[in-house]
């Protein structure tokens, strides 16, 4: 049977992801049996052409002191993702991408293409983080786990799935299927007032079919 393939994607400048994001990560691709591979997206800042704020503010010096920071903080993610992944038995491959700050998100996203699932660092006072796994969310394409900063990232025993018949969240039901088949519940969702939806029942529908399929799973809507 083949290994997912699953890209953690962390966040470096100008707040970094946390060591618990690498940490749950690994959690997260032992518990579906995935392989991992884990970038840093460290931050490259355009050169200062203008001469009067280079002598003023010393950009290039701060210039050159963000990056460093930022390498920095991809390494000790890097090595903490090393480490984990070792005691964990999780076979794992590391690397790193450079950006410039307002593309920081994009080249996440666009690294996550090529693997089955994205996991990407959550916190909401991190306005990094939050910007990333937005990226990844929206532009990637692949089924995002967004993992906490501050907290163990438990059991992945409860799924929701928004359904809206659509064939979008269709491709969205097949990618999940890994944790579909973990979970001890499924509850699929479907909002009846936002837009048009193609019949009635269509989430009770979906229940039914993951029931014959040997899931649990029920339907609920707003």
């Amino acid at each position: 049977m083949m290994k997912p393939m699953v890209s953690l994607s962390l966040a470096t400048y100008p707040e970094a992801n946390t060591p618990k994001t690498a940490s749950n990560a690994v959690a997260v691709a032992r518990r579906i049996g995935a392989t991992l591979h884990a970038v840093a997206i460290n931050v490259d800042i355009p050169d200062v052409s203008n001469a009067l704020s280079s002598f003023l503010l010393d950009l290039p010096n701060k210039i050159r002191e963000a990056e460093a920071t930022s390498r920095s903080f991809g390494k000790n993610l890097l090595e903490t993702v090393a480490k984990e992944a070792l005691q964990g038995g999780v076979r794992l491959t590391t690397q790193e991408l450079t950006a410039p700050p307002a593309l920081i998100g994009d080249t996440a996203a666009e690294q996550c293409r090529y693997f089955d699932i994205c996991l990407v660092g959550w916190a909401p006072d991190n306005q990094t983080a939050r910007m990333t796994a937005e990226a990844v969310v929206f532009g990637s394409g692949r089924p995002t786990l967004l993992l906490p900063d501050a907290t163990d990232v438990g059991a992945l025993d409860h799924v929701v799935i928004a359904w809206d018949g659509s064939r979008v969240a269709a491709r969205a039901v097949a990618d999940a299927r890994p944790f579909l088949e973990l979970a001890t519940m499924i509850t699929v969702v479907t909002v009846t007032d936002e837009k048009p939806l193609p019949g009635q029942d269509i989430g009770e529908r979906l229940a039914q079919g993951l029931r014959t399929r040997g899931l649990a799973a029920e339907a609920a809507s707003n």
